[in-house]
């Protein structure tokens, strides 16, 4: 209930011998200092109502998802004389407050991740953060729409392309990362989402993407006969005896990048 009565609004001189007949919300325009009154839009009748006589309190309902905001004029009239009163009647939306972060949110979901070196241009890091990071109360009315990249402090915004951009993949909000760079990449950077009407952040997330050359190499299995990775004694054959070609009898590269 906004006001139990009409009387929180205007003042009546003679109450028993005119009393208030008729209390309504009518809509107002105003043109200069000529003003008209309409009846309510739907909308807003669906959520301000005045209740039966004599008391014409003033309802408005709090349960609009997305709230509200109306410029509303109370009408009241006691057969000769008609009065009115402006109100600003106000529901904030739900949505406002509606994001937080996940309870059970895995906490190393949060620090980041670290990829390896891939031929693979690009990689999908699976996180969600719309799921696995943030969550809504509502997600009908106030799902979380869209993730961006902020530098750390979440104050300045990322722009253009650079080795992690957000993209969405089945209603999944996740970030599309380099994954080739040879030398590879680290970078720091703030999330930040949004519902549209509340931006939530997660600062101090760290990508990053690992060097070639620090996984280039595999080891090749037995890269030496065994009858010769052992050895008599033989003061004929000097005091070195070379039993390789090199270091890729031993191991074989991965990337043409390393050859």
């Amino acid at each position: 209930m906004y006001s139990p009565t009409w009387s929180r609004f205007f003042d009546q001189k003679w109450a028993d011998k005119c009393p208030m007949k008729k209390c309504q919300l009518l809509k107002k325009t105003s043109v200069g200092d000529t003003h008209t009154y309409a009846a309510l839009e739907a909308a807003e009748a669906n959520v301000l109502t005045v209740g039966p006589a004599p008391d014409y309190a003033l309802y408005q309902s709090l349960m609009i998802a997305k709230g509200y905001n109306y410029e509303v004029s109370m009408e009241c009239d006691n057969g000769f004389q008609k009065i009115y009163h402006d109100l600003s009647i106000k529901q904030l939306s739900k949505c406002k407050t509606a994001l937080s972060l996940k309870k059970d949110v895995d906490p190393a979901l949060l620090k980041g991740f670290k990829i390896p070196y891939s031929t693979t241009m690009r990689h999908i890091v699976p996180t969600a953060w719309n799921e696995d990071i943030f969550e809504t109360i509502d997600s009908d009315n106030c799902p979380i729409t869209g993730c961006a990249r902020y530098l750390p402090g979440c104050n300045t915004p990322i722009t253009g392309i650079t080795n992690m951009m957000f993209q969405t993949n089945d209603g999944k909000i996740q970030l599309n990362v380099n994954a080739n760079a040879n030398k590879g990449w680290k970078t720091h950077i703030c999330v930040v989402c949004t519902n549209g009407e509340q931006d939530i952040s997660q600062d101090h997330y760290v990508g990053e993407q690992g060097n070639v050359c620090a996984f280039g190499f595999d080891v090749i299995k037995d890269p030496l006969p065994a009858t010769i990775t052992t050895f008599d004694y033989d003061d004929s054959a000097g005091s070195n005896r070379k039993i390789g070609t090199g270091y890729t009898s031993f191991f074989k590269v991965k990337s043409a990048v390393m050859a």
